[in-house]
């Protein structure tokens, strides 16, 4: 849950702070996150969206695709033919953020030494108001609304439609759009890499000063 969520986040950091035996055990969790069983996938399904949810699609997975920290992710097709990603929370994840966040972050202050600077209550605080954000698919889903209405008329991103009527507070239903990892765009030809580059950089600059939104 949010224990594995932070995991992951630390996994991104350097050597300058964390030593590089913590980094390596934070770099296999974030690698790895465990699957629901089916039942339990079909329960959250049921009391989300209803127990008719099935006769909304004409394709579901009943194994996920995709897991990480908080919930894992299906694939599933409508009635009309459009493949979509339906992301599934975990049960009891909200729940159990509090505890999580400040019970491995005391494991953290005994295990690594802090820079200096960092404010660790403070960083409790976003940290929590983060995962809380984050555990909150609806808001996820407005968020992923404004985005697309922000890029709809944009040449080189498109933001994947959300279904409303398959997304809830723990259930997030949107578009499946296919395409390359963006780490493994390093085998693409340089004028390629560059423009991938140059627009992410141009996109996050328009986030900040034109959109006052950020989401990438």
């Amino acid at each position: 849950g949010a224990a594995l969520k932070i995991g992951q986040m630390l996994s991104i950091q350097d050597n300058s702070f964390i030593n590089p035996q913590l980094q390596k055990i934070f770099e296999r969790v974030r690698q790895s996150a465990d699957f629901m069983p089916a039942w339990q996938t079909t329960k959250v399904l049921d009391v989300e969206l209803g127990p008719d949810w099935r006769d909304k699609l004409a394709v579901f997975e009943e194994r996920p695709f995709a897991a990480a920290s908080i919930g894992q992710v299906h694939h599933g097709e409508l009635k009309d033919g459009r493949e979509v990603a339906i992301k599934i929370q975990y049960p009891g994840i909200a729940q159990s953020i509090k505890s999580d966040v400040e019970n491995l972050l005391s494991v953290l202050k005994m295990s690594i030494s802090l820079p200096e600077g960092l404010f660790a209550e403070s960083a409790i605080v976003v940290l929590r108001r983060e995962l809380e954000w984050e555990c909150d698919y609806i808001r996820e889903a407005a968020c992923a609304r404004r985005f697309r209405e922000l890029l709809k008329d944009d040449p080189f991103f498109y933001v994947p439609a959300v279904i409303d009527e398959l997304t809830t507070k723990r259930v997030l239903t949107a578009e499946l759009v296919t395409g390359l990892p963006l780490d493994k765009c390093d085998r693409l030809d340089q004028y390629t890499r560059n423009k991938i580059c140059s627009s992410i950089l141009e996109l996050c600059l328009r986030e900040v000063f034109e959109f006052r939104f950020m989401q990438t």
